[in-house]
């Protein structure tokens, strides 16, 4: 409701990610459509069809999209982004870390778009162990 957007619950759960992953980053710009494809329109972005009518919606070319999605480079980019997701504790997304060079500061870990506010006022300088 506060950000006016439907939701509910994938009826298909879990949800085999990989392929939606790899595309998300191949071509950021479909992130969007494929958040709203789970979780407000109750699509199988684990499905090929889906992704390619996700990615034809967009206006881009399914094969060419689809395709970089298999390449080696996406493939690497995404194992890299899993590891360092989990060396830093993420259980989700959006998960922000914030990182201080103030040994005081621990760096921090703000999860959840629920908590951008949060992360709003760290970039300005709150942190709760430093004040």
């Amino acid at each position: 409701r506060w950000w006016q957007v439907n939701f509910s619950f994938p009826s298909q759960f879990p949800i085999r990610t990989v392929a939606a992953l790899r595309l998300a980053l191949a071509e950021p710009s479909l992130t969007d459509a494929l958040y709203r494809a789970a979780w407000s329109e109750d699509r199988a972005i684990d499905d090929p069809a889906v992704l390619r009518e996700i990615v034809d919606a967009a206006g881009l070319d399914p094969e060419a999209v689809l395709a970089r999605i298999q390449t080696n480079e996406i493939k690497a980019a995404l194992r890299e982004n899993t590891a360092l997701a989990k060396k830093v504790g993420a259980c989700g997304v959006p998960t922000f870390q914030l990182l201080y060079d103030d040994p005081a500061c621990a760096d921090m870990l703000i999860w959840g778009q629920d908590r951008i506010h949060m992360l709003e006022h760290a970039l300005c300088g709150w942190h709760p162990a430093c004040g």
